[in-house]
């Protein structure tokens, strides 16, 4: 797989990826209201915006197998304002789950994160998502006991040390 920068002229299939991702893994872990909400349209147009004006020390990173964009991971400042790095998104689509597209956009984001001179990533999971807590946790990510709610939706922070020594 490689893996690039991403560009404006991926919003599409970010969007797509995202979609796919977040019907196939939260159907049942969310509201079906909020889950109709993300579509394509809305995602895409989402993904033009911050493309088109990425913030500078921001990443987003696009994993791409047989020229088609499979797999995303957006990293940067943690949005908390606690000195540590992030892990804002990181989605795979279905198709290529357990195949390793996810965990290697991971390991660029958390490299990228240490090059930015981070100690500590942060990121947060949709609470009885256990699948990816448990992908998190194979990457050296621990539940830290903090919790928050953001549009309806429980959320739990996971952190690690950027070198796991």
């Amino acid at each position: 797989m490689l893996i690039r920068p991403a560009c404006l002229e991926d919003a599409d299939a970010i969007a797509e990826v995202q979609v796919a991702s977040w019907h196939a893994a939260y159907r049942g872990l969310m509201p079906d209201d909020i889950l109709r909400s993300v579509t394509f349209e809305a995602r895409s147009t989402r993904w033009r915006s911050i493309l088109s004006v990425v913030p500078p020390m921001s990443r987003t990173t696009v994993g791409v197998r047989d020229d088609r964009v499979v797999a995303f991971a957006s990293v940067g400042d943690s949005r908390d304002g606690d000195g540590m790095g992030e892990v804002w998104a990181l989605y795979a689509h279905p198709t290529v789950w357990s195949t390793g597209a996810g965990r290697a956009l991971l390991v660029e984001g958390i490299v990228h994160l240490g090059d930015r001179g981070f100690d500590r990533i942060i990121l947060w999971v949709l609470a009885g998502n256990a699948r990816a807590i448990r992908f998190y946790e194979a990457a050296g990510f621990r539940l830290d006991g903090a919790a928050k709610t953001e549009d309806r939706l429980p959320h739990l922070r996971m952190q690690r040390a950027v070198r796991l020594d």
